[in-house]
Protein backbone atom coordinates (compact mmCIF):
# COMPACT_ATOMS: atom_id res chain seq x y z
CA UNK A 1 0.00 0.00 0.00
CA UNK A 2 1.63 3.14 -1.41
CA UNK A 3 0.69 6.63 -1.05
CA UNK A 4 1.69 10.07 -1.19
CA UNK A 5 3.28 11.14 2.18
CA UNK A 6 1.79 14.46 2.50
CA UNK A 7 3.67 17.25 4.51
CA UNK A 8 2.90 19.98 6.95
CA UNK A 9 2.42 22.73 4.28
CA UNK A 10 0.33 20.85 2.11
CA UNK A 11 -2.61 22.57 3.36
CA UNK A 12 -4.68 23.22 -0.13
CA UNK A 13 -6.31 21.47 -2.86
CA UNK A 14 -4.62 19.67 -4.85
CA UNK A 15 -2.23 18.47 -2.44
CA UNK A 16 -4.30 18.46 0.33
CA UNK A 17 -6.42 15.56 -0.87
CA UNK A 18 -3.81 13.16 -0.04
CA UNK A 19 -2.18 10.70 1.25
CA UNK A 20 -3.88 9.82 4.15
CA UNK A 21 -3.66 6.98 6.57
CA UNK A 22 -6.41 6.58 9.28
CA UNK A 23 -7.37 3.77 11.38
CA UNK A 24 -10.12 2.93 13.82
CA UNK A 25 -8.60 1.24 16.76
CA UNK A 26 -7.62 0.80 20.47
CA UNK A 27 -6.15 3.53 21.60
CA UNK A 28 -2.72 3.54 23.42
CA UNK A 29 -0.42 6.65 25.18
CA UNK A 30 1.04 8.99 22.59
CA UNK A 31 -2.42 7.51 20.03
CA UNK A 32 -4.77 10.66 20.50
CA UNK A 33 -8.16 10.20 19.48
CA UNK A 34 -8.90 12.16 16.19
CA UNK A 35 -12.80 11.77 15.99
CA UNK A 36 -15.51 8.87 17.01
CA UNK A 37 -17.73 7.50 15.39
CA UNK A 38 -20.85 5.48 17.05
CA UNK A 39 -21.71 2.16 16.33
CA UNK A 40 -25.15 -0.06 16.00
CA UNK A 41 -24.46 -1.24 19.68
CA UNK A 42 -24.09 2.58 20.97
CA UNK A 43 -20.61 1.71 21.21
CA UNK A 44 -17.86 4.55 20.31
CA UNK A 45 -15.36 3.63 17.85
CA UNK A 46 -12.00 5.56 18.07
CA UNK A 47 -10.29 6.87 14.58
CA UNK A 48 -6.83 7.78 14.88
CA UNK A 49 -4.17 9.48 12.48
CA UNK A 50 -1.58 7.06 11.03
CA UNK A 51 -0.66 9.47 8.60
CA UNK A 52 -0.12 11.98 8.48
CA UNK A 53 1.21 11.17 12.38
CA UNK A 54 -1.02 12.81 15.01
CA UNK A 55 1.44 15.00 16.73
CA UNK A 56 1.76 16.54 12.48
CA UNK A 57 -1.56 16.81 11.26
CA UNK A 58 -2.70 19.98 10.58
CA UNK A 59 -6.02 21.18 11.09
CA UNK A 60 -7.24 21.88 7.53
CA UNK A 61 -5.69 17.83 6.54
CA UNK A 62 -7.61 17.05 9.81
CA UNK A 63 -10.59 18.67 9.07
CA UNK A 64 -10.38 17.18 5.08
CA UNK A 65 -9.69 13.46 6.01
CA UNK A 66 -12.29 13.38 8.54
CA UNK A 67 -15.08 14.61 6.27
CA UNK A 68 -14.73 11.93 4.04
CA UNK A 69 -15.74 9.71 6.77
CA UNK A 70 -18.60 11.96 7.62
CA UNK A 71 -19.90 11.97 4.29
CA UNK A 72 -19.53 8.23 4.05
CA UNK A 73 -21.89 8.11 6.81
CA UNK A 74 -24.53 10.68 5.87
CA UNK A 75 -24.37 9.08 2.22
CA UNK A 76 -24.76 5.80 3.23
CA UNK A 77 -27.52 6.37 5.64
CA UNK A 78 -29.61 7.77 3.08
CA UNK A 79 -28.64 5.09 0.65
CA UNK A 80 -27.32 7.59 -1.97
CA UNK A 81 -26.06 5.97 -4.58
CA UNK A 82 -25.34 8.97 -6.82
CA UNK A 83 -21.48 8.84 -9.07
CA UNK A 84 -21.58 12.32 -8.35
CA UNK A 85 -22.29 12.88 -4.58
CA UNK A 86 -23.04 9.25 -3.52
CA UNK A 87 -21.04 6.53 -1.82
CA UNK A 88 -19.76 4.92 -5.12
CA UNK A 89 -18.35 8.96 -4.99
CA UNK A 90 -16.42 9.25 -1.98
CA UNK A 91 -14.97 5.02 -1.65
CA UNK A 92 -13.32 2.79 -4.13
CA UNK A 93 -15.87 0.09 -3.53
CA UNK A 94 -13.86 -3.18 -4.27
CA UNK A 95 -11.49 -2.04 -2.11
CA UNK A 96 -14.28 -2.02 0.32
CA UNK A 97 -15.72 -5.62 -0.75
CA UNK A 98 -12.11 -7.18 -0.58
CA UNK A 99 -12.26 -6.19 2.98
CA UNK A 100 -15.37 -7.19 4.21
CA UNK A 101 -15.05 -10.62 2.45
CA UNK A 102 -12.08 -11.30 4.09
CA UNK A 103 -13.20 -10.19 7.39
CA UNK A 104 -16.59 -12.27 7.36
CA UNK A 105 -14.75 -15.17 5.78
CA UNK A 106 -12.98 -15.60 8.89
CA UNK A 107 -15.35 -14.36 10.84
CA UNK A 108 -13.40 -11.78 13.04
CA UNK A 109 -14.77 -10.27 15.99
CA UNK A 110 -12.54 -7.53 15.79
CA UNK A 111 -12.92 -6.75 12.01
CA UNK A 112 -14.34 -3.23 11.40
CA UNK A 113 -13.79 -1.64 14.81
CA UNK A 114 -10.27 -2.87 15.83
CA UNK A 115 -7.17 -2.57 13.98
CA UNK A 116 -8.91 -1.51 10.94
CA UNK A 117 -6.98 0.37 8.43
CA UNK A 118 -8.22 2.65 5.47
CA UNK A 119 -6.55 4.74 3.18
CA UNK A 120 -6.59 7.53 0.77
CA UNK A 121 -4.00 8.27 -1.64
CA UNK A 122 -4.00 12.34 -3.35
CA UNK A 123 -6.45 12.92 -5.30
CA UNK A 124 -8.27 9.54 -4.50
CA UNK A 125 -11.57 7.92 -3.45
CA UNK A 126 -11.17 6.47 0.49
CA UNK A 127 -10.12 2.89 0.30
CA UNK A 128 -10.67 0.00 2.93
CA UNK A 129 -7.48 -1.76 4.07
CA UNK A 130 -4.91 -3.01 4.49
CA UNK A 131 -6.24 -5.76 6.43
CA UNK A 132 -4.93 -6.55 9.45
CA UNK A 133 -4.82 -8.18 12.93
CA UNK A 134 -6.32 -11.82 12.10
CA UNK A 135 -5.49 -13.70 15.37
CA UNK A 136 -9.12 -14.41 16.60
CA UNK A 137 -10.25 -16.02 13.32
CA UNK A 138 -11.53 -19.03 12.11
CA UNK A 139 -12.95 -20.40 15.13
CA UNK A 140 -10.31 -19.19 17.46
CA UNK A 141 -11.27 -16.56 19.76
CA UNK A 142 -10.19 -15.54 23.58
CA UNK A 143 -11.77 -18.62 25.58
CA UNK A 144 -9.88 -18.28 28.89
CA UNK A 145 -11.29 -14.49 29.00
CA UNK A 146 -14.94 -16.33 28.63
CA UNK A 147 -15.62 -14.73 24.93
CA UNK A 148 -16.71 -17.18 21.96
CA UNK A 149 -17.59 -14.97 18.97
CA UNK A 150 -15.75 -16.32 15.93
CA UNK A 151 -18.90 -18.28 14.55
CA UNK A 152 -19.82 -19.90 11.23
CA UNK A 153 -23.42 -18.15 11.01
CA UNK A 154 -22.75 -14.79 12.33
CA UNK A 155 -22.46 -11.61 10.09
CA UNK A 156 -19.75 -9.25 11.99
CA UNK A 157 -20.45 -5.91 10.39
CA UNK A 158 -23.85 -6.20 11.73
CA UNK A 159 -22.67 -4.87 15.30
CA UNK A 160 -19.12 -4.03 14.61
CA UNK A 161 -17.59 -1.02 14.13
CA UNK A 162 -19.23 2.19 12.39
CA UNK A 163 -22.87 2.30 11.24
CA UNK A 164 -21.59 2.96 7.60
CA UNK A 165 -20.64 -0.61 7.53
CA UNK A 166 -23.96 -1.71 8.54
CA UNK A 167 -25.32 0.44 5.92
CA UNK A 168 -23.00 -0.62 2.86
CA UNK A 169 -23.99 -4.14 3.65
CA UNK A 170 -27.85 -3.72 3.76
CA UNK A 171 -27.91 -1.26 0.81
CA UNK A 172 -29.19 -3.30 -2.33
CA UNK A 173 -26.74 -1.98 -4.86
CA UNK A 174 -23.41 -2.53 -2.64
CA UNK A 175 -25.15 -5.80 -1.49
CA UNK A 176 -25.37 -6.58 -5.02
CA UNK A 177 -21.46 -5.87 -5.62
CA UNK A 178 -20.39 -8.15 -3.04
CA UNK A 179 -22.61 -10.78 -3.80
CA UNK A 180 -20.94 -10.91 -6.97
CA UNK A 181 -17.22 -10.40 -5.96
CA UNK A 182 -18.15 -13.54 -3.32
CA UNK A 183 -19.65 -16.05 -6.05
CA UNK A 184 -16.96 -15.55 -8.28
CA UNK A 185 -14.57 -16.15 -5.25
CA UNK A 186 -15.79 -19.44 -4.22
CA UNK A 187 -16.05 -20.83 -7.91
CA UNK A 188 -13.98 -24.10 -8.43
CA UNK A 189 -10.15 -23.18 -8.81
CA UNK A 190 -10.62 -19.57 -7.14
CA UNK A 191 -9.01 -18.42 -4.45
CA UNK A 192 -11.96 -18.87 -1.98
CA UNK A 193 -13.19 -22.22 -3.09
CA UNK A 194 -13.58 -24.55 -0.54
CA UNK A 195 -11.12 -27.09 -1.92
CA UNK A 196 -8.70 -24.28 -3.15
CA UNK A 197 -8.57 -23.27 0.99
CA UNK A 198 -8.01 -26.73 1.82
CA UNK A 199 -4.91 -27.27 -0.37
CA UNK A 200 -3.69 -23.61 0.80
CA UNK A 201 -3.57 -24.99 4.43
CA UNK A 202 -2.03 -28.41 3.81
CA UNK A 203 0.34 -26.56 1.81
CA UNK A 204 1.05 -24.36 4.62
CA UNK A 205 1.07 -26.99 7.31
CA UNK A 206 3.43 -28.94 5.40
CA UNK A 207 5.34 -25.93 5.53
CA UNK A 208 5.35 -25.46 8.75
CA UNK A 209 5.53 -28.87 10.03
CA UNK A 210 9.18 -28.72 10.96
CA UNK A 211 8.44 -25.88 13.28
CA UNK A 212 5.67 -27.41 15.00
CA UNK A 213 7.41 -29.70 17.59
CA UNK A 214 9.08 -26.61 18.57
CA UNK A 215 6.47 -24.60 18.89
CA UNK A 216 4.56 -26.64 21.01
CA UNK A 217 7.52 -27.06 23.17
CA UNK A 218 7.73 -22.97 23.60
CA UNK A 219 3.96 -22.53 23.78
CA UNK A 220 1.82 -25.74 24.89
CA UNK A 221 -0.23 -25.14 21.71
CA UNK A 222 -1.66 -28.36 21.78
CA UNK A 223 -2.49 -31.00 19.22
CA UNK A 224 -1.76 -29.50 15.81
CA UNK A 225 -3.49 -31.74 13.29
CA UNK A 226 -7.03 -31.07 15.32
CA UNK A 227 -6.24 -27.49 14.98
CA UNK A 228 -6.35 -27.95 10.83
CA UNK A 229 -9.04 -30.25 10.57
CA UNK A 230 -10.93 -27.51 13.05
CA UNK A 231 -9.97 -24.55 10.76
CA UNK A 232 -11.41 -26.99 7.43
CA UNK A 233 -14.57 -27.80 9.39
CA UNK A 234 -15.30 -24.66 10.21
CA UNK A 235 -14.49 -22.80 6.42
CA UNK A 236 -17.07 -25.90 5.14
CA UNK A 237 -19.89 -24.24 7.22
CA UNK A 238 -19.22 -20.92 6.61
CA UNK A 239 -18.45 -20.70 3.43
CA UNK A 240 -22.03 -22.05 2.37
CA UNK A 241 -23.35 -19.89 5.31
CA UNK A 242 -22.29 -16.63 3.59
CA UNK A 243 -23.25 -18.21 0.22
CA UNK A 244 -26.87 -18.95 1.37
CA UNK A 245 -27.42 -15.72 3.35
CA UNK A 246 -25.45 -12.80 1.01
CA UNK A 247 -28.50 -13.32 -1.54
CA UNK A 248 -28.26 -12.74 -5.58
CA UNK A 249 -26.40 -11.02 -7.86
CA UNK A 250 -28.34 -11.02 -10.52
CA UNK A 251 -29.09 -7.05 -10.58
CA UNK A 252 -25.96 -5.67 -10.80
CA UNK A 253 -24.92 -7.20 -14.38
CA UNK A 254 -24.90 -4.06 -15.67
CA UNK A 255 -22.53 -1.80 -13.25
CA UNK A 256 -23.29 1.76 -13.81
CA UNK A 257 -20.17 4.05 -14.24
CA UNK A 258 -19.26 8.11 -14.70
CA UNK A 259 -18.73 9.58 -17.80
CA UNK A 260 -14.70 9.55 -18.73
CA UNK A 261 -13.33 12.74 -19.87
CA UNK A 262 -9.35 12.83 -20.18
CA UNK A 263 -7.09 15.96 -20.06
CA UNK A 264 -3.23 16.32 -20.54
CA UNK A 265 -2.98 17.18 -16.83
CA UNK A 266 -4.94 14.18 -15.35
CA UNK A 267 -3.62 11.70 -17.22
CA UNK A 268 -1.11 10.36 -15.09
CA UNK A 269 -3.19 10.33 -11.79
CA UNK A 270 -5.56 8.40 -14.22
CA UNK A 271 -3.06 5.75 -15.06
CA UNK A 272 -2.11 5.40 -11.48
CA UNK A 273 -5.43 5.08 -10.60
CA UNK A 274 -6.05 2.41 -12.56
CA UNK A 275 -3.04 0.79 -11.46
CA UNK A 276 -4.11 0.31 -7.86
CA UNK A 277 -7.33 -0.69 -8.91
CA UNK A 278 -6.20 -3.73 -11.01
CA UNK A 279 -4.22 -4.22 -7.62
CA UNK A 280 -6.99 -4.02 -5.09
CA UNK A 281 -9.37 -6.43 -7.68
CA UNK A 282 -6.17 -8.93 -8.16
CA UNK A 283 -5.46 -8.95 -4.12
CA UNK A 284 -7.61 -12.21 -3.98
CA UNK A 285 -6.47 -13.68 -6.92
Amino acid sequence: MDVIKIGVNEVNLPELSGGYITKADHTIPNDPVAWTMPSRTGETIDYIHELPKPESVTTSQHNYIHSWFTSLDAATQVGNTSLSNGFPSIIDIPSFINYIIINELSSNPDSYQVSTYFHKDRNGKLRAGPVWDLDLTFGNDLFEWGVDRSKTDVWHLSNNGSIFWYNLFNNAQFRCYLSKRWNELIQPGQPLNLSTLETFIDKTAATLSEAIARDNGLWGIGDHPHQIADIKTFLAARIPWITATLGSCTSCTNVPVPPLVITKSCTIRMLQSIHLTMITLSSLN
